[in-house]
């Protein structure tokens, strides 16, 4: 009985708090706001430098990558089309 109480309590206050609302926004991460270029770019650059990686990327290359969706997913691309290739072509050059 306790936690019916408690339920309906709950319903109650949850009801009032909807009723004061004027608004309600659903944002998906870069939908509002252009945080690709000027957001991500900047944090996955930062990330590189602090785990010492040389990689960079700069607006034109991850405007390219930007066909790649999903983060992790754009840099598993990032690694095997650019960084991975590269090393392959240095490699056979010895």
């Amino acid at each position: 009985m306790q936690k019916i109480t408690i339920l309906l309590v709950l319903l109650e206050v949850g009801k009032c708090v909807v009723e004061q609302l004027k608004s309600v926004i659903f944002y998906i991460d870069g939908t509002l706001a252009e945080t690709e270029i000027k957001g991500h770019r900047i944090a996955f650059n930062k990330a590189f430098f602090a785990a010492g990686l040389d990689w960079f990327l700069d607006e034109t290359l991850y405007g390219q990558l930007l066909a790649v969706t999903g983060g992790k997913e754009r840099i598993a691309h990032y690694l095997s089309a650019f960084i991975l290739a590269l090393s392959m072509t240095i490699i056979s050059h010895f």
